[in-house]
């Protein structure tokens, strides 16, 4: 795979965590957003994503290096300028634009392009990789919502949102008759272009624990919780176990609203700090008796989004 593919999904990469950084900041004025921490609190998510990139793109260890050797993920300014080049110049420049905050529409236009931009690079991976379509066209709906969690969104309709726009910036000018794109690059570009649509719009975005499906692997990943506060498994059976079903469901493209992510990403950021194997615990790592709590904690968290619900049924 040509490396310069890892360069054209890391630069919008670059530009999201900006997004992101300057989105949750609030009203703190630009010149005191830091990159470093926005990515203290995300460094997982966006090494989900570059775990996947390089995985959709066949891409080696030394190719994925671009990703750091950008430096957007390392502490460094974020300027009104730098926004608004992500933006797509949707505002005029001026010195003014950003004093004290920028404003909400430049990010989301920065945030819907470069989400299209990655998409694109994505898929470009995609028609020469060699896998199969559809596994291919789960992988990159997957990157694309952690992308826009990443860069600030939470809508349960982004995947999809952004399917419809990489649909009609980029592929008119691709599949026209006078195109120069080669006729079986053509052929994947429309089937992933339908895969890609049919799998956003027919994955259902789950709002509670109560709709998740228990055979799904964020069923299972549940149902831990509840074995693990019964004690019917040990703490680190059920790192083991909750970690695997982590894995599948971002493979598997399962999908959750914003409140049950935060309840599951609660257990995954003790499991990141929490070694399954006691013979590597240090001073200060998540102990078992803490891993319980937080698993307790979530779920009684989980019990209270779902009173609301059934109190309106």
């Amino acid at each position: 795979m040509d490396p310069a593919l890892a360069r054209e999904a890391c630069g919008p990469l670059g530009g999201l965590v900006e997004i992101g950084a300057a989105s949750e900041a609030g009203s703190q004025p630009l010149s005191e957003v830091s990159v470093a921490d926005f990515m203290s609190r995300h460094r997982r998510e966006l090494d989900q994503i570059l775990d996947a990139v390089k995985e959709i793109g066949n891409f080696t260890t030394a190719a994925m290096g671009i990703a750091e050797a950008l430096g957007w993920f390392n502490e460094h300014e974020i300027t009104s300028a730098s926004l608004l080049m992500w933006s797509g110049g949707i505002e005029e420049y001026s010195t003014s634009l950003g004093q004290p905050t920028i404003p909400r529409h430049v990010l989301r236009m920065g945030l819907d392009l470069q989400l299209v931009q990655l998409l694109h690079a994505l898929v470009r991976m995609g028609t020469r990789n060699g896998a199969s379509i559809e596994g291919t066209s789960r992988k990159i709906a997957t990157v694309v919502t952690l992308a826009a969690n990443l860069g600030g969104s939470h809508d349960t309709d982004t995947a999809r949102t952004a399917v419809r726009m990489w649909r009609v910036k980029f592929l008119p000018d691709l599949l026209m008759p006078s195109s120069a794109t080669p006729p079986d690059e053509k052929a994947k570009l429309r089937e992933y272009s339908r895969t890609l649509e049919a799998m956003t719009n027919g994955t259902r975005t789950w709002k509670s624990a109560g709709e998740v499906p228990p055979g799904s692997a964020t069923g299972r990943q549940l149902s831990l919780m509840g074995d693990l506060s019964r004690g019917a498994v040990s703490p680190p059976e059920f790192a083991k176990a909750w970690l695997d079903c982590r894995r599948r469901a971002l493979n598997e493209g399962d999908r959750v609203a914003e409140a049950l992510s935060r309840r599951l990403d609660q257990v995954f950021y003790a499991l990141d700090d929490y070694p399954i194997d006691p013979a590597f615990r240090e001073a200060g790592d998540v102990t078992d008796a803490e891993l319980l709590s937080v698993v307790v904690n979530a779920l009684d968290q989980l019990r209270h989004d779902e009173a609301p619900r059934r109190g309106r049924a």
